[in-house]
């Protein structure tokens, strides 16, 4: 796993400065308020709380996205994949 940044907002310019390895989010303005007020409350890093968020979503599918790129994807596939996201909500 890369190593944390220090602060998790960060221009383009400062992301491509640092060679930070970053996915870009776009969020309404309410979410953004949200993370950050969890950030100043919690002291949790925004960049955290939303990895935490998708790696259920991830760990379920990579899986099916293995099968594919194996050529051996078929529907009997689908309803495991949903289980295990299932399993997560839980």
């Amino acid at each position: 796993m890369s190593e944390p940044i220090l602060n998790d907002v960060l221009t383009q310019e400062e992301a491509v400065k640092n060679k930070v390895n970053c996915i870009c989010f776009a969020m309404d303005d309410e979410m953004v308020r949200g993370l950050q007020r969890l950030k100043r409350i919690f002291g949790i890093p925004m960049s955290e709380i939303i990895a935490e968020a998708l790696r259920p979503f991830i760990n379920s599918f990579l899986p099916i996205a293995d099968l594919y790129e194996q050529g051996k994807l078929t529907v009997d596939c689908i309803p495991e994949a949903m289980k295990g996201i299932e399993d997560q909500r839980l």
